[in-house]
């Protein structure tokens, strides 16, 4: 499939597998409440510091490894089980983590049961080989079935939540889902040929390699934890579950914003890094324009969206508890314009030109100055103060990546520049 109709196939699909959440998130703001949706809320973040663990940048690494070696069938199942095998290592470390810090730490405990549910996102990680169908520029088909699989999470939420309650089903159903389309979708890859049923040559040299590729992704993932997921789990400590209910209601809402930046990014990453590989950088620097006026545009209509329907339709979405969303999602719009702008500068630019090395930098002078004034903007303004801290340090972020790009001629095409810029650097 060409990637103008991957990307037109994965739009279909994106706005479909947004339907499940969109169709029931008025009806579950209004029946949990803000306290038991900031609960939910909070479950979700934090399970996501664990599958940002249990992922190790493999989402990245392994699909840029797949990308090249894909019409080699047996170099493409010995990435998929060495990875597989390093990931499911990390699941079970992980999901023990999950266990004991929910059953020992006091402000844990409570929510025992929630998180112990939330921590089946891991097991719903390894088996979605999201990297395999990604790097073989199979995207279409696994997101048709991650979209069937959710889209049954409609009937099941009328079905089984009814009141303030039964956040726990709720959560049942946001975590476990997933793991079912894990399931059908590593079923799929094996009865289709596309790796092998039996487990391939698995080595320590290859585990610790796929660890050493990955180490560069995760550690810039790991510090954007700070000022990513970090958030909801600071504004829970300092402000409370009614303040992470009006946060998270508010990033919802705005997930299909977000989402509809990645058939872009998911379609072209592939050919981007082809290109990148082979030195031809021209190409690829075509292609990452286009993309950008694309992220631009959509950008626009966002913004404009929110600022001018918000304050008619969040009072109809979520119902009058949740009056305060509405500066919340005006500052959050904004950061996911911001946002989108470092997709396109790391995973369309420094990954593919294999200059990953530098995205933990960037991460970590940004967590470093996101801690300078976090704790007060939370502090002091609580959800709509998280919402801005957030924007300042993807600001600095963008920023600070925009200056590594121009230093080191990534996108400069002349033949001067590409003799000695086209040919990737592997990670140090």
């Amino acid at each position: 499939m060409s990637s103008k109709k991957t990307v037109a196939a994965l739009y279909l699909v994106q706005a479909a597998q947004h339907l499940a959440p969109l169709a029931t998130l008025p009806y579950l703001t209004r029946i949990l409440g803000p306290h038991n949706f900031g609960k939910l809320g909070f479950a979700q973040a934090f399970s996501q510091l664990f599958v940002l663990v249990t992922d190790f940048g493999f989402n990245v690494t392994a699909t840029r490894k797949v990308a090249i070696a894909k019409a080699d069938r047996g170099a493409v199942s010995g990435i998929y089980w060495n990875t597989q095998f390093v990931k499911a290592s990390l699941a079970i470390a992980c999901a023990s983590a999950m266990l004991l810090l929910a059953r020992f730490v006091p402000s844990l405990r409570p929510d025992f049961v929630l998180i112990s549910v939330a921590s089946t996102s891991l097991l719903a990680s390894v088996l979605s080989p999201v990297w395999l169908y990604h790097g073989l520029n199979r995207l279409v088909e696994f997101s048709k079935i991650t979209v069937a699989v959710r889209l049954s999470g409609i009937a099941l939420t009328f079905l089984t939540v009814h009141s303030s309650e039964d956040y726990i089903h709720a959560a049942m159903i946001q975590f476990m889902l997933p793991a079912v389309a894990g399931v059908i979708l590593t079923t799929r890859a094996f009865r289709q040929g596309i790796v092998d049923r039996q487990v391939g040559r698995i080595t320590r040299q290859d585990a610790r390699q796929a660890l050493h590729d990955g180490f560069h992704i995760f550690s810039g993932s790991a510090l954007t934890v700070v000022f990513t997921y970090g958030n909801a789990i600071v504004l829970k400590f300092l402000s409370g579950d009614v303040q992470v209910g009006l946060y998270a209601a508010s990033e919802k809402l705005l997930t299909p914003m977000r989402q509809a930046y990645a058939p872009l990014t998911q379609a072209y990453f592939p050919n981007v890094c082809e290109k990148y590989a082979s030195g031809q950088r021209a190409g690829a620097v075509r292609l990452i324009r286009k993309i950008s006026l694309a992220y631009a545009a959509l950008g626009v209509l966002a913004v404009a969206g929110v600022w001018v329907l918000g304050p008619w339709i969040l009072p109809i979405v979520f119902g009058q508890k949740y009056a305060g969303s509405m500066g919340i999602a005006s500052v959050q719009v904004i950061t996911q314009v911001v946002v989108s702008v470092g997709m396109v500068e790391t995973t369309l630019i420094l990954i593919p030109a294999g200059r990953q090395e530098m995205i933990k930098w960037v991460y970590l002078l940004a967590a470093l100055v996101h801690l300078t004034y976090t704790y007060f903007l939370v502090r002091r303004f609580q959800a709509i103060g998280t919402a801005v801290s957030a924007l300042l340090t993807e600001v600095v972020i963008v920023t600070a990546f925009a200056l590594v790009i121009k230093k080191q001629g990534l996108l400069v095409t002349t033949p001067r520049s590409a003799a000695s810029a086209d040919v990737p650097q592997s990670a140090a």
